[in-house]
């Protein structure tokens, strides 16, 4: 294959061609002439291209085989959610979801089966898969005797972060990320948090996300992130300030404005 550079702000058409939003993107061009695209790269994520290209060009996923219950503890800690196979037998269904699974910021591995007693306390005696997630140190468990693959992608989407979520927060690795909360009202959300808009302009770190984010499962998690199990108040304007590292979630900070007075910049 073939690696190319191009500053696309020379060139609008071409940017607006290839879906091209934010810098740096990568675009890969298929055979077929589709193309598949890498937004919102770091500067610290070599690994995740390095997984992304593996499973778009070479057909394989990037799957950590571990030995030890040492590294399936070390393994939890590298990614905001992972999910692990503890199996001593063929994991044909298990590497084919590792494989279609498009988001390169979930990370997948495979244990003996000895350790899932340890990490995945479950019941089926069969071959086991577990979620892990950092907010909230969450762990999923999936051992109904006989799955395949519809049950393992189902339970892994429906134990993962908010889809919304993960593509605004967690495709940005070692950033600082503003998200506006609350429930979608144009007369109470136009223009939000204006000083939100003037700070991130100047942030070299810092992104802005304009959507007004109002799915509960969604607002619900980022407290859980930050450390909190309330509910969030969605008829209140509010912005999230994240810290992202690597992928993981290290602090949030959370700023609710009385709707009369968050033009004014009181956060």
């Amino acid at each position: 294959m073939r690696l190319a550079k191009f500053d696309a702000t020379t060139d609008g058409q071409v940017a607006h061609k290839y879906g091209l939003s934010g810098y740096p993107t990568l675009v890969l061009f298929n055979k077929d002439g589709s193309t598949d695209n890498l937004k919102q790269l770091g500067p610290h994520n070599d690994a995740w291209i390095a997984n992304w290209m593996r499973r778009r060009v070479l057909g394989t996923a990037a799957i950590k085989r571990l030995a030890s219950a040492t590294e399936v503890s070390e393994f939890r800690a590298v990614a905001e959610v992972v999910c692990v196979l503890f199996s001593d037998g063929e994991s044909d269904d298990f590497d084919a979801v590792a494989l279609r699974w498009g988001d390169p910021s979930l990370r997948w591995a495979i244990a003996p089966a000895a350790l899932a007693s340890e990490f995945a306390k479950g019941s089926g005696g069969g071959p086991t898969a577990a979620v892990f997630r950092q907010t909230g140190d969450v762990t999923a468990v999936l051992d109904t005797p006989g799955w395949g693959q519809k049950e393992l992608t189902s339970f892994v989407h429906g134990n993962d972060v908010p889809s919304l979520l993960r593509r605004v927060v967690l495709l940005n690795t070692w950033m600082h990320i503003i998200v506006l909360l609350g429930e979608r009202a144009a007369d109470k959300h136009e223009h939000p948090f204006r000083q939100v808009y003037d700070f991130a302009a100047k942030g070299q770190s810092v992104v802005y996300d304009s959507n007004i984010i109002s799915q509960r499962e969604a607002c619900d998690w980022i407290l859980a992130a930050g450390g909190s199990d309330e509910k969030m108040d969605l008829s209140k304007p509010t912005a999230a300030y994240i810290f992202v590292e690597k992928g993981i979630v290290k602090q949030v900070e959370l700023c609710v404005c009385p709707p009369a007075t968050h033009a004014r910049g009181v956060c």
